[in-house]
């Protein structure tokens, strides 16, 4: 019952009506219970889309823009989007609020007592479980965002690209470390929405690089069409690297990919390992394992820039975000293996260097759109 439950609220989610409609409701029904806390607008915290109902209160995005949180005395949590939020919140609502409303996609927490009854169950100790997963990411085994310095392949001129929508709270994360890799870096913001693509444009002025903002969202192929083509504008530019927003990565990333790349043999290459797209063969490389692939996921591709210019443009099945059905994502198949003149095509392999690229964000409600397999 409760998958079936569970299939049921994902289709009304994913209807571009019935979805809207949903969410419009619970929105007001949202506001309505943080109002019956008797808790002052500047004492809240809200989701960005409510903060025009709520002009006076916190909004989740900006949260890891300030230093003290203990002033805030009431939160609405969008339950689909808790990596909005800062990790000191989500921790001090755990251990100091109560849940006072839940209705998914909103849930109303207030630190003090006035009278209201909690609530429980198991939606709601599954949302607790799901916050303290994500209080600490580096106690999961993730890396801490405070990588030591890192430099460019000698001989190329590397570029980064990296795509984001709607997360600026894991672009801040992401994006330093990507900046010590030592190579121009350019973000494209896939068409946020006012708030998160302020909040985005911020956090690159403040790491030193280049941000694009589109004017609407048209999904991912379009963005790193759009990410590649300004970077193989530039002849010098040999490599580029392409990167997601929910990522950590190792100092050494391109000077591994520097030791393995060739613009012939290995046009192609990862630092992200993937269980799912299997190893077909497994070499030593420097004391490391680098392990041989047919696909993998477009976390991060280092390609060189003829072999960017052979598969491009990378075709759009879908428009926007969210997918509007479940299943793969396209634009990494059509790199590795579909486009005519893919490494599958050529007859080659992608090398892997495993644990050079890791994912912070895991969870399908991570996804913008709805990947059920990161559940």
């Amino acid at each position: 019952m409760t998958k079936l439950r569970d299939r049921l609220e994902r289709a009304v989610r994913s209807h571009r009506i019935l979805g809207r409609l949903r969410r419009d409701w619970r929105r007001r029904a949202a506001l309505h219970a943080l109002d019956r806390t008797g808790v002052a607008g500047e004492r809240s915290v809200v989701p960005f889309d409510l903060a025009a109902a709520r002009p006076a209160a916190a909004v989740h995005h900006a949260l890891f823009l300030l230093e003290g949180l203990d002033r805030f005395e009431a939160a609405i949590l969008d339950i689909e989007r808790l990596t909005d939020v800062d990790p000191r919140l989500l921790r001090d609502i755990r251990h100091s609020f109560r849940c006072v409303w839940m209705g998914a996609p909103f849930a109303v927490f207030h630190r003090g007592v006035n009278g209201a009854p909690g609530i429980a169950g198991d939606r709601l100790r599954a949302l607790l479980d799901r916050m303290a997963a994500l209080e600490s990411p580096e106690e999961r085994g993730f890396t801490p965002h405070r990588p030591g310095p890192g430099r460019a392949p000698a001989g190329s001129k590397v570029a980064i690209c990296v795509t984001t929508y709607e997360r600026p709270t894991a672009l801040s994360r992401s994006l330093p470390g990507i900046v010590r890799l030592g190579a121009p870096v350019l973000v494209i913001d896939d068409g946020s929405r006012p708030e998160a693509a302020l909040l985005n444009r911020k956090i690159c002025e403040r790491e030193g690089v280049l941000h694009l903002l589109l004017p609407e969202n048209r999904g991912l192929p379009a963005a790193m069409n759009m990410a590649l083509d300004f970077w193989l504008a530039d002849p010098l530019v040999e490599w580029i690297s392409y990167l997601q927003d929910d990522v950590d990565v190792r100092p050494e990333l391109l000077e591994v990919m520097g030791s393995l790349q060739d613009a012939e043999k290995a046009p192609l290459l990862t630092g992200f390992d993937a269980a799912d797209h299997p190893t077909v063969s497994t070499s030593d490389s420097g004391g490391r394992t680098i392990k041989m692939k047919r696909t993998s996921p477009a976390v991060h591709l280092h390609g060189h820039r003829s072999y960017w210019a052979s598969v491009m443009p990378i075709p759009s099945p879908y428009l926007g975000a969210p997918k509007q059905r479940i299943g793969a994502s396209l634009e990494d198949w059509w790199i590795t293996c579909h486009a005519p003149l893919s490494v599958e095509k050529r007859g080659l392999l992608l090398p892997c260097a495993p644990g050079l690229v890791t994912t912070f964000l895991s969870h399908r409600d991570d996804s913008t759109w709805d990947n059920p397999s990161t559940g």
